[in-house]
């Protein structure tokens, strides 16, 4: 059967339980139209389960994946060891079937099967915050699966980073961990953002130039940013202010 011929048995739905998983570990109220969205355009190209994760000390997904399904990734042993989650190093698309046959991956490929996820592929993705992983696949065998991939992979890429760089700028905290803020902090950055100087701050804030300093630095590095503007720049990205 064709590829682009494929119809997901879920077209149209999303009735895994775990859909949303990150949007509602987020303390805020998302809409999650961009995310369905996502799904569909992937359920277009054949691809009935999408699983989107960041790469990092703290793995956030989004996910139409069963919650078993999202477990297999999840599982640190696979993270770590295998190469179709090592996307950063390779910085090239893998197919699942194509895999080595090292022993973690025909085991890796074993417990896919189990779950009918036949046919995969994943690739690294970019953002202004960090790198993500897109795993794509299908629950049936498709005998010209590899083929497909190649001939339409830079259609299948192309959506996939523009809805993942839309995503982390609409809604950073569903794939990434924000930089956690002092109490302190967050009032100097509120302050900043509306471009005080460190006097004007060291008054309103009763506390001493030097501790203001400190303040400033702090927080440019937790943000990761060269200077107060682009802290405060990064901040509004991130949805702290």
């Amino acid at each position: 059967m064709a590829l682009n011929s494929y119809k997901s048995i879920n077209s149209g739905s999303n009735n895994h339980p775990n859909i949303l998983s990150a949007v509602k570990q987020n303390n805020r109220s998302v809409t999650p139209e961009l995310i369905n969205i996502l799904f569909d355009e992937m359920r277009a190209l054949g691809f009935d389960r999408t699983f989107v994760t960041s790469r990092g000390p703290a793995q956030k997904c989004i996910t139409n994946m069963s919650k078993n399904e999202t477990h297999l990734f999840f599982d640190q042993e696979w993270l770590v060891t295998n190469r179709t989650l090592k996307m950063s190093t390779y910085h090239r698309p893998t197919i699942w079937q194509e895999l080595d046959q090292s022993k973690h991956c025909v085991f890796f490929l074993s417990k896919l099967r189990t779950l009918g996820l036949y046919n995969g592929l994943s690739f690294t993705v970019y953002s202004n915050r960090g790198q993500g992983i897109f795993h794509l696949s299908c629950d049936e065998t498709i005998g010209n699966f590899s083929d497909y991939c190649r001939q339409r992979y830079t259609e299948i890429y192309g959506l996939a980073q523009l809805y993942f760089v839309r995503l982390v700028n609409s809604h950073p905290s569903l794939l990434f961990e924000l930089p956690k803020l002092t109490p302190r902090e967050n009032e100097c950055l509120n302050l900043l953002s509306k471009g005080l100087s460190n006097p004007e701050m060291s008054k309103l804030l009763s506390i001493s130039k030097d501790r203001v300093k400190e303040l400033v630095s702090s927080i440019i590095r937790k943000l990761d940013a060269s200077n107060r503007t682009e802290a405060v720049l990064l901040a509004t990205r991130c949805g702290i202010l």
